[in-house]
């Protein structure tokens, strides 16, 4: 909000590098990064880059097979390296992994926006199912940890399908409820904060 676009490329390096660092630090100690902001926030440092390539219109068709390339150059390494080894017992997969997989959700949403003037991209970005999950994303990501534990508590079966169902179904409920009892009414709020676009034009 308050740096220049100078600056803020320079806070999204610091905040990699720091991050990795401190993850490298934690996990050498054998103490948890998982739930620490400091030992994550790369991963918000990688989002915000691509805000910044949205802005300056770099995430266009005429870039879009150099962002294909870097989704498969990105994806293909890390669906090998899932596979091949335990990411629970692997420190060095620890300390990188969630860079990695920000990185590789980077370039998928970099390759849609540059798509995005297909007719195919068009239509399936209009698809309402996928329109209201958008909308109530923010509620199954705070609460599908809690829904899927109550779901396991109070269902015995072993029937993995149910399983998967059930829990999902519960979770975009309670972020359905989440959505339009409690969030609805602090999005309201917005109008009374502007956007800034100083920062990044300089």
């Amino acid at each position: 909000y308050y740096l220049n676009r100078r600056w803020v490329l320079i806070s999204i390096g610091i905040m990699i590098l720091s991050s990795t660092i401190l993850r490298l630090v934690m996990i050498k100690n054998n103490l948890d990064v998982f739930y620490f902001t400091f030992t994550r926030w790369d991963e918000i440092a990688v989002g915000a880059l691509l805000a910044i390539l949205e802005i300056d219109k770099k995430l266009v068709r005429s870039n879009s097979s150099k962002l294909a390339f870097l989704f498969f150059l990105l994806t293909i390494p890390t669906i090998s390296i899932w596979i091949l080894n335990d990411s629970s017992g692997n420190t060095n997969l620890q300390i990188f992994k969630y860079l990695l997989l920000s990185s590789v959700y980077f370039s998928i949403i970099a390759c849609i926006i540059s798509f995005n003037d297909t007719n195919f991209i068009k239509r399936f970005l209009r698809i309402k199912p996928l329109i209201f999950t958008g909308r109530i994303s923010y509620g199954l990501y705070v609460y599908h940890p809690l829904c899927f534990m109550i779901f396991h508590h109070f269902y015995s079966e072993k029937s993995i399908i149910i399983d998967l169902l059930g829990s999902y179904a519960t979770s975009y409920a309670m972020a359905t409820l989440s959505y339009y009892l409690l969030e609805s009414n602090f999005l309201k709020l917005k109008h009374y904060f502007g956007y800034r676009q100083s920062g990044l034009s300089n």
